[in-house]
């Protein structure tokens, strides 16, 4: 397994991105001050059908520092996942992300503590 900091990218809360090169699976940390960081997966094995792609990715292990501990949020997508998406899905998976507490509704009584968003693609 390849294994990648994002850390080159602006230290003032620039993005970066990884890229899965000949389906090799990858190991990708985040430091806190990276945002809208990414892992590009379009050299993995893509099918069609009618108005989707269906793209099998590499194990691809993700941790991610924020500022809601001192412990990293942690995802590990296992190999031979399948990502169904629209044809004009640009093949980059966007990595766990913090967002505002009012981004999201809890229902009836219920308080929101922390939301971080996964699994989103652009």
């Amino acid at each position: 397994m390849a294994s990648i900091e994002i850390d080159d990218e602006d230290p003032l809360g620039g993005s970066g991105h990884a890229c899965i090169v000949d389906n090799t699976s990858i190991s990708v940390d985040i430091p806190l001050h990276i945002t809208g960081a990414s892992v590009n997966v379009d050299s993995c094995d893509i099918e069609y059908s009618g108005d989707t792609k269906i793209i099998t990715i590499p194990e691809i292990d993700v941790t991610v520092m924020t500022n809601l501990s001192a412990s990293p949020v942690s995802v590990q997508m296992p190999p031979f996942m399948r990502i169904t998406a629209p044809l004009d899905f640009d093949y980059n998976i966007f990595t766990p992300t913090v967002k505002e507490n009012n981004s999201v509704t809890a229902g009836t009584d219920k308080t929101v503590q922390s939301v971080i968003e996964l699994g989103y693609i652009s």
